[in-house]
């Protein structure tokens, strides 16, 4: 796939909650019936969805996230500088974007879905309390029949509600970030100013992982 392994983005999910620089979402994501898909087809068509699956992620995250393979079939996305409804959003999204159009295999179509887990990750938050979340939201949405995603909020999971209008993201990272409200006769922070800064946590995170990558610990086939 050419993303960064488990050990790159372990590692990249311990320096961003030790940053501290504010709120970012925490996603897993698992491809459904992959072992059938697996068995049916052979492990080369296995290998090339998986390809396809993390086209397609990258492509809709569009720099405003990382993705990794986390193992096997399931992937992990961490996305700076978001709050709660923003990240609902880019989940339903993630997902549409895998269930939206079947993948190709020597002339076989293939019909593919993800389910997918979500959480929050807030200042003060541990990093395998904020994983385990996200892990249970996941499983909830494959107990819950698969091809849909949920969100943790710290003490239940939700079922995000279907985007009607799947196709695209929010223009650029302040939509997905809106500002709380300032108080009167206080200026608020400009849109450059947030999208300056989402930007810095995004570089921060690529060359975090690129580090780790240097080391031996990235990215996967």
């Amino acid at each position: 796939t050419g993303l960064m392994n488990r050990r790159a983005f372990d590692d990249a999910l311990s320096f961003q909650v030790e940053q501290g620089s504010g709120p970012f979402a925490l996603m897993m994501i698992d491809v459904d019936h992959f072992k059938s898909l697996n068995d049916q087809h052979g492990h080369p068509a296995g290998d090339q969805v998986l390809c396809g699956v993390s086209s397609r992620l990258e492509a809709l995250l569009a720099g405003q996230g990382m993705v990794a393979r986390y193992g096997g079939e399931e992937f992990a996305v961490i996305i700076p500088a978001i709050d709660a409804a923003g990240a609902q959003q880019i989940a339903e999204r993630l997902r549409f974007a895998v269930a939206a159009s079947p993948f190709s295999y020597e002339h076989t179509s293939l019909a593919l879905s993800v389910s997918l887990g979500a959480t929050l990750v807030i200042q003060g938050d541990d990093a395998m309390a904020a994983f385990k979340r996200s892990d249970e939201a996941l499983y909830t949405a494959k107990r819950s029949g698969r091809n849909c995603a949920y969100f943790h909020d710290g003490k239940h999971c939700r079922r995000i509600e279907h985007d009607p209008e799947p196709s695209a993201l929010p223009a650029g990272p302040a939509a997905l970030n809106a500002p709380p409200p300032t108080p009167a006769g206080k200026p608020g922070p400009s849109s450059a100013a947030r999208d300056d800064n989402f930007d810095d946590l995004s570089a921060d995170l690529h060359r975090r992982m690129m580090e780790v990558a240097g080391n031996g610990h990235g990215p996967t086939p």
